[in-house]
């Protein structure tokens, strides 16, 4: 009997840690390490932009309109000295001119914020140095540089381009040559 007395004894023992094992969930998995970030080198910043005739300095001067004999003139400058630009309205050639300084032909490039187009330029009969293009008044780049983004550009090949604002007196020009 002592025997089943000890066995009885000692069931308690041995079970309880058999109905404790029994209570415990499956066995989980330790959680997966997270992938080691992938280093990367920073990305390279955008080139600077590159400085341009919209972006750029004006030519130093003013615009001046005055009217004479041959129809209007908007002249580009420094006051008391040479125009370094001029726009003229020749009513009775039904044309307009449009000169800066030079003495030498070429191609003169007419610059808006809606495109550009190129004439020809040839020196002008006088005693400063000009080229001129001239210009049916409907050509369709007038008003691209009358209504330019605030300035436009005149370049002559061989030359610094000419960067002057947009004001009325250029406009008014070529309306004169419209009538």
């Amino acid at each position: 009997m002592t025997s089943i007395r000890t066995t009885l004894v000692r069931a308690p023992f041995v079970l309880v840690p058999l109905v404790l094992a029994g209570c415990v969930g499956k066995p989980v998995a330790p959680p997966a390490r997270a992938p080691a970030p992938i280093v990367r080198p920073a990305p390279t910043p955008p080139a600077p932009p590159v400085a341009n005739w919209e972006n750029g300095l004006l030519t130093p001067g003013r615009w001046t309109y005055t009217r004479d004999s041959r129809g209007g003139l908007a002249l580009y400058g420094i006051a008391g000295s040479n125009a370094v630009l001029s726009i003229r309205c020749d009513t009775t050639a039904r044309r307009v001119f449009i000169s800066r300084m030079g003495s030498v032909a070429g191609s003169m490039t007419l610059r808006a914020t809606s495109g550009a187009r190129a004439y020809a330029a040839r020196p002008t009969a006088g005693t400063v140095p000009y080229v001129a293009a001239d210009l049916t008044p409907t050509d369709p780049q007038l008003d691209a540089l009358a209504f330019s983004r605030g300035r436009f550009l005149v370049g002559l090949s061989g030359a610094v381009d000419v960067v002057v604002p947009s004001w009325p007196e250029v406009a008014r020009v070529i309306e004169d040559c419209r009538g």
